[in-house]
């Protein structure tokens, strides 16, 4: 194991990552949980011919966090209600898909030819499919943007790097038969976890530092007015 991964290797969350930690199980419970196990699995000697595992697990706990705390932190925005209000999930349309398959048993999609004939029913399905797919990858990217920047932006960079992080950890996540010499090194997982981690200190700081401008307006609003004062 590295030997200068800093205090996060003593088994014990230094002070910012606990700052981290209780700002994301104020959020939701079980993000905290989960970023915690992560940390303090990259602080564990995994045992000899078991280099394997752990990266899976830190993997697989920072993709849930990462993929969770946008909409965790969003929701109950009536924005994000309504835009679900009329889709159904590209999860239900794909459990609907074999009943076409038993419906048109005949129904050659394979076929070599530049358009493939179809049933109307099976084409209104697949474009509704395309529609939802694309209505709810719009709607994840408005999400994000709102949640990592003031104005929204989906081409901020900051948008771009938590997707980019997104990609890493859920690739790791799932290893496969990729042999220990081709998976992340503790180092690389730390500075992953690092750049999770500055994003998440920008929003928490925004967010008090916001609430601390708004107590000061109502302190301020609700002082009693001096003798003489308008």
């Amino acid at each position: 194991m590295d030997e200068e991964l800093g205090e996060s290797r003593t088994g014990t969350l230094d002070a910012r990552q606990r700052a981290v930690a209780e700002w994301l199980e104020d959020q939701k419970s079980d993000l905290g949980s989960t970023y915690r196990t992560a940390r303090e699995l990259l602080a564990v000697e995994p045992d000899s011919g078991h280099e394997r595992t752990p990266v899976l697990l830190i993997c697989h706990s920072m993709r849930e966090v990462i993929n969770r705390l946008p909409t965790a932190v969003m929701l109950g925005r009536e924005s994000l209600d309504r835009a679900g209000a009329n889709h159904k999930k590209t999860s239900d349309q794909v459990l609907d898909l074999p009943k076409l398959r038993i419906q048109y048993p005949n129904m050659d999609l394979s076929m070599d030819a530049e358009n493939v004939p179809v049933p109307r029913e099976v084409a209104l399905a697949f474009d509704t499919l395309i529609d939802a797919a694309v209505h709810e990858n719009q709607r994840r990217l408005s999400s994000l943007a709102a949640f990592l920047t003031d104005d929204a932006n989906p081409n901020h960079p900051a948008v771009r790097e938590w997707r980019s992080l997104s990609r890493y950890f859920t690739r790791w996540a799932h290893l496969g038969d990729k042999p220990v010499e081709s998976v992340p090194s503790d180092q690389e997982l730390v500075g992953k976890i690092a750049a999770f981690e500055d994003h998440v200190d920008a929003i928490r700081l925004a967010f008090f530092a916001s609430k601390s401008i708004i107590e000061d307006l109502l302190a301020a609003a609700n002082a009693p007015l001096e003798e003489g004062q308008p």
